[in-house]
């Protein structure tokens, strides 16, 4: 997903990837899939890498859903300048019905006025 110049900045991320969350509570894996990408689907429809992700993360932790009334813990973190263009990492925490948490990643990369936002990853939280 390609953002502005504001867009990259703490509150708008911090929204964005909390939004992203609700999709992935609310099972929309194919609207947060056109959305933001999936960068560790590793070969497999992105929508379908993320449900199946979603779910290992959640018998992991042996819980069966998300609680999408629960707030979730975010967190931004900046980059400094480096060769691969990563710019931000913006890390959420989201509740499970059991009391564990699945973490999303959401990484933003490029510089200038050009800056992208990908899915990094689904696993569940340490």
């Amino acid at each position: 997903m390609k953002l502005s110049s504001l867009q990259i900045e703490p509150e708008p991320l911090t929204a964005l990837t909390v939004e992203a969350g609700k999709l992935l509570a609310a099972g929309k894996f194919s609207d947060l899939a056109e959305r933001l990408g999936y960068a560790v689907a590793l070969g497999r429809n992105p929508a379908t890498a993320i449900q199946e992700d979603l779910r290992s993360s959640l018998a992991e932790l042996g819980d069966t859903q998300l609680d999408y009334g629960a707030e979730p813990a975010t967190r931004v973190k900046y980059f400094k300048p480096n060769d691969n263009n990563l710019y931000a990492v913006v890390e959420c925490v989201l509740a499970t019905t059991g009391g564990h948490g699945v973490l999303i990643e959401l990484v933003v990369f490029g510089g200038g006025n050009e800056f992208h936002a990908t899915l990094e990853q689904v696993s569940a939280a340490a």
